[in-house]
């Protein structure tokens, strides 16, 4: 019997230069064409976490980037400087994902 693996598999990066070098070697793979981003905010009182979360669909193998942005006491997001580091996160992520011919969606492949 043929060994089938039918459960998909996560391969995970911090790094957005290894995410994105590693989704252009399977450019051609990539599930619909689709990158799916989104901002990941954690909550461990008194401070929040937020990460920009991208995730694309090569076969059965769900390609993770979770790139930290930076931390701040719950409350104070808005007035620190991560919304600028979110945005330009973003930004960043759609160019690359526009160089690969990749449609950006909201939401992330689990």
């Amino acid at each position: 019997m043929d060994d089938v693996r039918t459960t998909p598999v996560n391969v995970n990066f911090h790094d957005p230069d290894e995410f994105f070098d590693e989704l252009r070697k399977d450019q051609n793979r990539i599930d619909r064409k689709i990158l799916r981003i989104t901002v990941r905010r954690r909550y461990a009182p008194p401070f929040v976490n937020v990460s920009v979360v991208a995730t694309a669909l090569v076969g059965i193998t769900i390609v993770v980037l979770e790139h930290r942005v930076g931390e701040v006491f719950a409350g104070d997001e808005k007035s620190s400087p991560i919304p600028t580091k979110i945005q330009a996160c973003l930004d960043r992520m759609t160019a690359e994902a526009g160089k690969l011919g990749l449609e950006v969606r909201a939401g992330v492949f689990e």
